[in-house]
């Protein structure tokens, strides 16, 4: 019987496609919209090129008399190395320093990881690459659907149906698409901005630097803090017990 049907498998896949369709661009729009958020939260950040500045300074003072002495940048993708590294003394690392630096001299910079944390860790895992795939191939579907359309002008039921449906998804495709473009052009203004090369940069692997230095930062900011908080608090307890003595021998 089916083959009796012009057109049947083309037929199949358009119907497929009309139930899959917007489910498939709206979760694609979803992880764009995610990646799309935490670069521009990179390249907008306010404090963020500030802690670099410190990181690099430190380091740069940790490094005379080496080939890495007045370095003008650093790859992003290194900068766990960096803050890692041993300070003079050899008793704490270089990031240690910094947060305890920035906390003595402009705490409010603590602030990068709340400007990009969020964002970073909800576009943990999206592969831009993949989604653009995904569209091209939404959009060939759809192409694919206008000319069995024009292949079937005699039933007017299913050209119908399909005129509709293409109709409808077109501009839900476009407005994706639009986006992508959008999250390209970001993302060309990152391999400068993180010093990287242009010819080896890899999103993926920038923004999961990114999110471990973030997540490593905050930690050792609530460290100090902790530990600062036990230092006031081992003080007050001696002066409250000082007084108290004094207290008793008067």
């Amino acid at each position: 019987m089916t083959q009796k049907i012009d057109h049947y498998e083309a037929r199949i896949r358009a119907w497929a496609l009309m139930f899959e369709f917007e489910p498939r661009v709206g979760f694609l729009k979803e992880k764009l919209h995610s990646v799309y958020t935490v670069v521009r939260a990179v390249l907008g950040s306010t404090y963020l090129p500030k802690v670099l500045a410190y990181i690099l300074s430190a380091s740069n003072f940790l490094n005379v008399g080496s080939r890495y002495q007045n370095a003008q940048g650093f790859p992003i993708t290194q900068i766990m190395n960096i803050v890692n590294f041993r300070t003079t003394d050899g008793k704490g690392v270089l990031l240690e320093y910094v947060v305890a630096s920035i906390t003595k001299k402009e705490p409010e910079l603590h602030g990068f990881v709340a400007e990009i944390l969020p964002s970073l860790e909800a576009a943990q895992g999206v592969i831009v690459e993949d989604i653009e795939a995904e569209l091209t191939s939404l959009r060939t579907c759809l192409k694919s659907c206008g000319s069995l359309v024009h292949s079937i002008m005699h039933d007017q039921r299913w050209t119908a149906v399909l005129g509709k449906f293409i109709c409808h998804a077109t501009p839900l495709l476009e407005e994706v698409e639009c986006l992508a473009g959008d999250l390209d052009a970001s993302i060309r203004l990152l391999p400068d901005f993180c010093c990287e090369n242009r010819q080896e940069f890899s999103l993926n692997e920038v923004l999961r630097v990114l999110c471990v230095f973030c997540k490593r930062w905050e930690e050792e900011r609530v460290r100090q803090e902790e530990k600062e908080q036990r230092i006031m608090r081992t003080k007050h307890h001696e002066r409250r017990t000082e007084t108290g003595n004094n207290a008793q021998t008067g």
